[in-house]
Parts: C-alpha cells; sequence; structure tokens
C-alpha cells in the first residue's frame, strides 16, 4: 500500500470518528509539517511547535472537506505554510511596529539614552507578550495596538465580521493587559484599551 493509499484509508477513518486514525495521520505527518514551519519561520522551533499545532487542529477541523484524501500529506503542508506565513506576517508587523514606536518621540523634545533604552524595551515587551497569545488574537491586536486600525479597520483588513474582531480583541486585550501588568500598572494606558 502507498503512502498515498494509506492516508486515504486513516482520512476515512478518520471522518468515520476513529480516533487512532487521526493520531496515526498526526504522527505520520508532523515531522514534516514541522520541517515546513521551521522553515517558513527561519528555524524558531518553538513557534514551528505552535504552527504544528495550529495546522494539525485546522487540520482535523476541516478533514471532511479535503477533497483527495490520498494527498493528505500535500493538504497539511499547504496549511502549516499558510499558518506559518501568517505567523510571520504578524511578527513583521509587530517588529515594524516596535521600531516605530521606538523611534517616535514629540517634536521638539530630546530623549535621555535611558529614555529611549526604557521605550525601547517596553515596545519589545508589548511585540513579545502579542506573540505569545494564542494565534487566533495575534493578528487582530498587533493591527489594533501596534498598527493603530480602528476596529472597523482591523474588521475590513482580515475580512471578519466587526463583532467577531470585537470579541477577539477584548479577549485579546485582557490577555495581553495581564502579561503586561509588570509594565503598565495604570489600567487606562492609551497602550492597550
Amino acid at each position: 500500500m502507498t503512502l498515498g493509499a494509506a492516508d486515504a484509508d486513516l482520512v476515512a477513518r478518520a471522518r468515520g470518528g476513529d480516533a487512532a486514525a487521526l493520531d496515526a495521520l498526526y504522527r505520520r505527518h508532523a515531522s514534516t509539517v514541522h520541517a515546513v514551519a521551521w522553515t517558513r519561520l527561519r528555524g524558531d522551533g518553538d513557534a514551528a511547535h505552535d504552527v504544528v499545532q495550529e495546522t494539525f487542529v485546522k487540520v482535523f477541523d476541516r478533514i471532511d472537506a479535503i477533497e483527495d484524501p490520498a494527498r493528505f500529506g500535500a493538504f497539511c503542508r499547504g496549511v502549516a505554510a499558510n499558518v506559518a506565513a501568517t505567523m510571520a506576517r504578524t511578527r513583521r508587523r509587530a517588529d515594524a511596529a516596535v521600531r516605530r514606536a521606538a523611534d517616535a518621540r514629540p517634536p521638539g523634545e530630546a530623549e535621555s539614552a535611558s529614555e529611549v533604552a526604557a521605550r525601547r524595551e517596553v515596545a519589545a515587551a508589548v511585540a513579545e507578550a502579542i506573540a505569545e497569545l494564542p494565534e487566533r488574537y495575534q493578528l487582530v491586536l498587533a493591527l489594533r495596538f501596534l498598527e493603530g486600525l480602528s476596529y472597523r479597520e482591523v474588521a475590513d483588513a482580515i475580512a471578519e465580521p466587526f463583532d467577531v474582531v470585537r470579541g477577539l480583541i477584548g479577549r485579546g486585550g485582557r490577555m495581553l493587559r495581564e502579561r503586561l501588568a509588570h509594565l503598565v500598572p495604570d489600567e487606562r494606558s492609551p497602550l492597550i484599551r
């Protein structure tokens, strides 16, 4: 039996509710999915592991929609590439926003080296905290808090309903506040509202 035929059989069993088939599909393809993620994320093993988990959640949620079960491995690699690309894009945007925030200062106001260093440290902590949140919150929070988009602009940018985005920003913002409480003790911080 070829790998594709074996995958097709496992997919058919998984569609029927066989948990052992899901486990076998995961064990069979997790290493190649990890390799795709690791490559796309330039060697970040922890992030690649997160991509593997997110990929299989997405794949198993949509297992009935797989058109060619014999190409299950290729389907997984494609989903992994998309998940990793989204994560990389979010990180690039967050990094760019951190650089912009760290380099910005009011006109005519000079900063000391220690003020610049402290501001950059806070900006990096915000970007890092966003990157540590579950993936479903990363992009909306980066767009809202790092890019400064309105809720409506975030909804338009990611093609999601406004109410969904509002909920994600609300829940994600609370998680972000918890992670940054040591840096932003004042709940009224303009950074996270």
